[in-house]
């Protein structure tokens, strides 16, 4: 088990070591890809860089969902987890580096709606239940991107305990957004490139969408931290001669209609 994912295999996938020492924000940008029509923005030779390192993507995402039970498929999603990994960071510094940042954000945007849209249109082929997963799950990757906006204007937590935290929030959250993102890919590549999905597999990649809530539960807490919530502290009210007064009168009020 890897932050609480299930796999059969006798070794949980991991992420490449360093993933987890990164903001929760650093985390979250290498799930969010340029859009299509962001894409045009980018000169041809940066746009060919990208386009080939999604060729050994999707290469990668094909040999996975063509297998035919769930203990094939695990064994395989598990064997790739690692260098699924490091080409969604590589795409993703090098979209940081090449596209200003508010850029950037906005194809990010851009970059859900037309994969929600996507969904909508063509996820019919991969069963309903699973389409509506698959839309909730886009939300919620928007939930965490709204939050992760808020974390970046926040300085880090202060103190030693707090600053452990939020390292081990970080990673936690690499993984499960990570996690997530992979199955959607599996989804995803096959609604555009029409490759059926065997059904024990499909749902096996559905469940893996759940991840997504353990993901925006990583982020809220680590708006927390940097955003904690006081409890009000209330002024002990004066007590004076009067006040007492008025209390032994109707106390004694409520007494003595007892006694009646």
């Amino acid at each position: 088990m890897q932050n609480g994912v299930k796999t059969e295999m006798n070794e949980a996938p991991t992420i490449p070591k360093g993933f987890g020492v990164a903001s929760i924000g650093e985390q979250f940008a290498f799930l969010r890809l340029p859009s299509t029509r962001g894409a045009k923005e980018i000169s041809p030779s940066i746009q060919q860089i990208f386009e080939n390192i999604a060729e050994v993507h999707d290469q990668m995402i094909a040999g996975v969902i063509e297998k035919r039970t769930v203990s094939e498929f695990r064994a395989a999603r598990d064997a790739v987890f690692s260098n699924y990994a490091h080409i969604m960071r590589a795409i993703s510094d090098l979209a940081r580096v090449v596209i200003p940042p508010r850029v950037l954000e906005r194809q990010a945007d851009e970059s859900f709606c037309e994969l929600e849209s996507d969904f909508r249109e063509h996820g019919d082929s991969l069963g309903s239940a699973v389409r509506d997963q698959v839309i909730f799950t886009i939300w919620t990757f928007r939930k965490i991107n709204s939050l992760v906006q808020q974390i970046a204007s926040k300085d880090a937590p202060d103190g030693a305990q707090e600053q452990e935290r939020d390292r081990e929030l970080g990673s936690s959250f690499a993984f499960y957004a990570l996690w997530t993102r992979f199955h959607l890919d599996c989804l995803t590549l096959s609604m555009h490139c029409h490759k059926p999905i065997y059904p024990d597999t499909r749902d096996e990649i559905a469940d893996g969408l759940r991840a997504a809530v353990n993901a925006y539960a990583s982020v809220k807490q680590g708006l927390e931290l940097r955003n904690p919530v006081m409890e009000p502290v209330l002024a002990r009210p004066e007590w004076d001669d009067e006040d007492q007064e008025l209390l032994d009168s109707s106390t004694a009020d409520l007494g003595s209609e007892f006694l009646q």
